[in-house]
């Protein structure tokens, strides 16, 4: 079999191939994540729904297809000092949204 099923120690080597996010989908999260800040709370909710109508009009903008990675740069966040908690929508394949707090 000249094709072998992928092996999950393998997921995170094949997801770095695609490349780390263009500027601009770092700064829409960024964006998302300030202006949903509540200070009372000390946390930011960033919807699933909201990212992805930024993203599709962010690329539009610079025609570009949405690269599916994008809808969830939590780990990237989560290295720089956020704690981030994944809300689960029922019944559809992705995230409702994240939950930003600092550590």
């Amino acid at each position: 079999m000249a094709v072998q099923p992928i092996n999950p120690n393998d997921i995170d080597l094949s997801r770095r191939v695609i490349g780390p996010p263009p500027d601009f989908v770092i700064s829409l999260w960024n964006e998302l994540i300030l202006s949903n800040w509540n200070p009372s709370s000390k946390q930011s909710y960033v919807s699933f729904r909201l990212l992805d109508t930024r993203l599709q009009e962010a690329c539009d903008n610079v025609a570009l297809a949405v690269e599916p990675t994008w809808h969830d740069l939590t780990k990237l966040y989560v290295e720089r000092g956020w704690i981030v908690d994944t809300l689960k929508a029922p019944y559809e394949h992705h995230a409702e949204g994240w939950v930003f707090r600092r550590k």
